[in-house]
């Protein structure tokens, strides 16, 4: 039987705004999937330079991400929001944490799901929002994972992952070579330089900086199922919470870590 017979998102058009370029090239192939017209832009003032020109009806529902420059996925909201109060918008977040929940709700976000995203529960949401059309909701997403907390637990685990979950992937892509080609590629080609960046942070005990990059990791990551890499990207973000000196080691293997998905990743685009 043929994946994905009947498209579930079939007319309806999102807008989603989102930085990081395998994320957004993530999302184009879960959403052009399931049929739904989707429109990208690259941060935050995009998007809204976009909404403002836009007819009222013209969009459904809005897909963010929480972490953008020039115009973060709170300050986004709050100004579509005054442009048309029955606009969904649903935040992409590699924060599972309650407190991130709270913070997207009470900026205005319907939902917010957490990356990697997961395409049952993004599709879910996505449904029930766009019928619905109501300005506050809260719909449970149960494959969410907890922050981490507890650098041993995370050490322990890093012994045990491989670099690449090869079986998951290509479950994960329903087998789509081309799809996993083509994420292979733009992942090599937008992280090319991040390693020497995690050790210029390293260099000058940036911790901002370290921080950033960590965390915008743990999405592209999680959907190429690196476990180990997303694992590490957690434990620096958390470490550089907690303002432990390990952060700095940490990242050192972070940016190891990186080289190695992307050697892995050139055997796929070869």
């Amino acid at each position: 039987m043929p994946f994905n017979k009947d498209k579930r998102l079939k007319g309806i058009n999102i807008l989603v705004a989102e930085d990081v370029e395998p994320d957004r090239m993530v999302l184009k192939d879960m959403l052009d999937l399931e049929g739904a017209n989707v429109i990208f832009r690259n941060d935050g003032q995009q998007a809204l330079n976009l909404l403002q020109k836009a007819d009222k009806n013209t969009f459904d529902i809005v897909l963010l991400d929480i972490q953008m420059p020039v115009m973060d996925g709170y300050e986004l909201t709050q100004e579509t929001l005054k442009l048309d109060p029955d606009l969904p918008i649903i935040g992409l977040t590699a924060h599972a944490i309650s407190e991130v929940k709270s913070h997207c709700l009470a900026a205005g976000m319907v939902d917010h799901i957490t990356k990697p995203v997961d395409m049952d529960n993004l599709i879910t949401a996505i449904k029930h929002h766009t019928s619905t059309k109501i300005t506050v909701a809260k719909l449970t997403s149960p494959k969410e994972t907890t922050e981490v907390n507890d650098a041993s637990t995370l050490e322990t685990q890093l012994e045990a992952d491989t670099i690449i979950n090869w079986a998951a992937l290509q479950k994960r892509y329903k087998d789509r070579d081309s799809t996993i080609k083509a994420l292979a590629a733009t992942f090599v080609s937008s992280y090319k330089e991040t390693p020497a960046d995690i050790r210029r942070a390293i260099h000058t005990k940036d911790a901002a900086a370290l921080s950033s990059i960590a965390h915008g990791m743990k999405g592209s990551a999680g959907y190429l199922e690196a476990h180990q890499l997303n694992n590490l990207a957690s434990l620096t973000e958390a470490q550089v919470k907690q303002n432990d000196i390990n952060a700095y080691i940490t990242g050192e293997k972070l940016a190891i870590g990186i080289e190695q998905l992307a050697d892995a990743l050139r055997g796929v685009t070869d």
